[in-house]
């Protein structure tokens, strides 16, 4: 396997793609792609097999999508400042704070639990 782990390493992306076809070598899978750039066509499938969701029914088929907790805000303002810490171009930082805040309210609704802000 050649060393650097680009996207264009066509034998680390073979090896990911097989690993992926396994879905049970989470081992195979970390080793992969230890220190490596996960390409975004298979970026989905090595989070399921990480999670262990493969071929579980999907969760997110019975949230609504809406952001409309009473603490939405708390929420949102939450993200942001996490998202900043990142460190991220303000682009990606906004992306990655809309993600997390997406997250967060779709486990409080499946939960039934109120979000609580560690001020943090």
């Amino acid at each position: 396997m050649a060393e650097g782990g680009g996207i264009d390493d066509v034998g680390w992306h073979t090896d990911l793609v097989l690993a992926l076809s396994k879905q049970k070598d989470i081992d195979r899978l970390r080793e992969l792609c230890r220190g490596r750039k996960i390409p975004a066509e298979n970026r989905a499938d090595v989070w399921k097999v990480c999670l262990n969701v493969v071929g579980k029914p999907d969760a997110l088929s019975s949230w609504d999508g809406l952001l409309d907790l009473h603490e939405q805000e708390i929420i949102r303002d939450d993200c942001r400042k996490q998202a900043t810490k990142l460190r991220l171009p303000e682009d990606e930082a906004e992306e990655v704070a809309r993600d997390m805040e997406g997250i967060i309210t779709f486990y409080c609704k499946s939960r039934n639990e109120k979000y609580h802000s560690t001020g943090g």
